[in-house]
């Protein structure tokens, strides 16, 4: 008899079909190992005992045998994604926050300066010129200033990446180096602190991508047990939770 479900692991993806349902588990992600294991052990079950079962009794069986345990690890899945879904939502908070060492006392009027600036060429290049004072006048408590997209979004990209230099001392980390041009530099590489704050910023947005995979796994795993147990993926998902 063939099998009638099956486990597959390759270089990117634990591969589960089983009863009409596919999940693919993306390698490099510990927050599904629970859910590998036990749907691993779910296709031996359903090869092995499961196969002598008729088409239409099935479902039933699957549910009755390994219910708990798949509904149980959809449950360990939730609250590893939730708790690392918490741990970035503070460490982006921190990202974010702005340092108490700049001045605010003039956020409007640094404002209403990049507000009356010709939309183009001016606003964008004086969002390249700009410093933290002025970036967070414009991007830390949202687009008060009224800039378009485009601005906006340059302004914080702009604002994280200065502001990631000052909140780790970034600057201190790179003294400027000699060169034929400049063969006794004072103070810091900017460029090379700058670069710095930019691959710290690009590990964090990794995180940010990371949560939306967790979302995508465990809805993927409530339609994968709904197809095995003949019930409705939400009605999955809320076992999945209260398990």
């Amino acid at each position: 008899m063939a099998d009638i479900a099956s486990f597959q692991n390759d270089r990117n993806a634990t591969v589960v079909r089983a009863l009409g349902g596919l999940v693919a588990f993306p390698n490099g992600y510990d927050v599904f190992d629970a859910g590998r294991e036990q749907t691993g052990q779910f296709v031996s079950f359903m090869n092995g005992p499961g196969s002598q079962i008729r088409d239409e009794a099935i479902h039933e069986y699957a549910l009755e045998h390994f219910g708990d345990r798949l509904f149980g690890s959809g449950r360990k899945m939730h609250n590893a994604a939730l708790s690392h879904h918490r741990q970035f939502r503070e460490r982006d908070a921190r990202m974010r926050e702005p340092l108490a060492s700049v001045d605010r006392s003039h956020d409007a009027e640094r404002r209403a300066r990049f507000r009356d600036m010709e939309p183009g060429g001016e606003l964008m290049a004086a969002i390249q010129e700009a410093d933290l004072a002025d970036l967070t006048a414009l991007v830390a408590d949202g687009n008060l200033a009224a800039l378009p997209d485009q601005a906006f979004t340059e302004a914080q990209s702009r604002y994280l990446v200065l502001n990631t230099v000052e909140r780790f001392g970034l600057q201190a980390q790179f003294a400027a180096k000699a060169s034929l041009a400049d063969p006794l530099p004072i103070g810091p590489d900017t460029g090379a602190a700058r670069q710095q704050a930019a691959d710290v910023l690009q590990s964090h947005r990794a995180e940010a991508e990371m949560v939306s995979i967790h979302a995508r796994g465990l809805q993927d795993y409530a339609a994968f047990l709904g197809h095995v147990f003949a019930i409705e993926p939400a009605d999955a998902f809320d076992r999945m939770k209260a398990t």
